[in-house]
């Protein structure tokens, strides 16, 4: 379970600053007639960190740490059922329990 928050967390770290971009450039192309604010990617980085600072990349991180929680909760939620369901007698044919 630890290695999976892990993974998630170093994950999300990684790629906030994508997904920021990436959303960006999506949205200002949505914007019939208007003029585009950013170039391209590297453009759309340099201006982010020019006007609004480096940490403007992470903008949103918190969600996704949320995310990455909500994920391994129902993983750990799921194992735990699963351990219940199969020591309440829950037998698979061919068992010792059917005879």
């Amino acid at each position: 379970m630890l290695s999976a928050i892990t993974a998630g967390v170093t994950v999300a770290t990684i790629t906030c600053p994508l997904w920021l971009v990436k959303t960006r450039m999506q949205l200002q192309s949505q914007v019939p007639g208007a003029q585009r604010r950013y170039r391209n990617s590297f453009h759309c980085v340099a201006e982010v960190i020019k006007n609004e600072g480096f940490f403007a990349l992470y903008r949103g991180l918190g969600a996704s740490y949320l995310g990455v929680m909500e994920g391994t909760l129902q993983f750990v939620i799921y194992e735990q059922l699963k351990l219940v369901s199969s020591s309440h007698g829950s037998s698979k044919p061919g068992t010792a329990a059917e005879t």
